[in-house]
C-alpha cells in the first residue's frame, strides 16, 4: 500500500501527464526508488514506465519514437548526463523533468516523526535497503525515541527491545574473529555508538 508520500509523487505524476507531457523523465541519481518505482508506475493511469540505462541512450530515444501513442514515466537510475552528452535533449524539451525526496519516503515508511529526518538521512546507507527498513520497524522501541541509534543496533542483531543481556550474548556468540555484528556496526556507521552502549 502505498504511504502518503508515495501517493504524492503518484498524484503529482499524474498531474504531469494530465497536463498533456506525453514524457516525465525521473533522473535517480542515487536509484533511491528503485525498489518502488515499479508500485508507482503501476499506479498511474494510461501510462508505461520505461526504465532507462545509462548506456543505452540512443536506443531509449529509438524506443520512445517508435511508441507515439503511449505515455511514459522514464526513470533513469542515475545521474543526468549533462547536455553535450544526452542523446535525450531534445525529448526532455518538450517533456517534465521529476524529482523525489527518498528521505522522507523512508521516514513515513518507518513512522518516525519529522524531527528524525537527519537521523535517516544521517545513516542513508543502513536504510537504503528494504529489508533493513523491515527490521528497523520490526524491532524498534519508542524507548528508541532519544536515541534512535539503538533501533539500527537492534535491527542488525535482531534483539526485542534491545535488551543489553541477550544483546551481548549474540555479540560474543558471534565469536572473536570477523565478529558479523561488529562488521555491520562498522560499515552502518554505529560502531561507536555500540561501544558508548557498552
Amino acid at each position: 500500500m502505498a504511504t502518503l508520500t508515495t501517493d504524492k509523487i503518484i498524484s503529482e505524476l499524474e498531474s504531469y501527464f494530465e497536463d498533456k507531457y506525453q514524457y516525465v523523465f525521473w533522473y535517480d541519481d542515487k536509484a533511491q526508488f528503485k525498489d518502488i518505482i515499479d508500485q508507482i508506475a503501476s499506479n498511474l493511469n494510461e501510462v508505461r514506465l520505461y526504465k532507462a540505462q545509462a548506456n543505452q541512450q540512443f536506443k531509449t530515444k529509438i524506443d520512445l519514437l517508435s511508441d507515439s501513442q503511449h505515455k511514459y514515466l522514464i526513470y533513469a537510475p542515475y545521474e543526468r548526463p549533462r547536455i553535450q552528452e544526452n542523446y535525450l535533449t531534445d525529448l526532455e524539451h518538450y517533456s517534465k523533468l521529476f524529482t523525489a525526496d527518498a528521505t522522507q519516503i523512508i521516514l513515513e515508511e518507518l513512522n518516525l516523526s519529522v524531527d528524525k529526518l537527519s537521523f535517516v538521512k544521517q545513516y542513508h546507507a543502513f536504510f537504503g535497503a528494504k529489508d533493513r527498513r523491515k527490521n528497523f520497524i520490526k524491532y524498534w522501541s519508542v524507548d528508541f525515541d532519544t536515541t534512535p541509534e539503538k533501533g539500527i543496533i537492534a535491527a542488525i542483531t535482531k534483539t526485542e527491545k534491545l535488551d543489553i543481556n541477550e544483546l551481548f550474548m549474540k555479540i560474543i556468540a558471534a565469536g572473536k574473529e570477523n565478529n558479523q555484528y561488529l562488521f555491520l556496526f562498522a560499515k552502518y556507521n554505529v560502531l561507536d555508538y555500540f561501544w558508548k552502549l557498552v
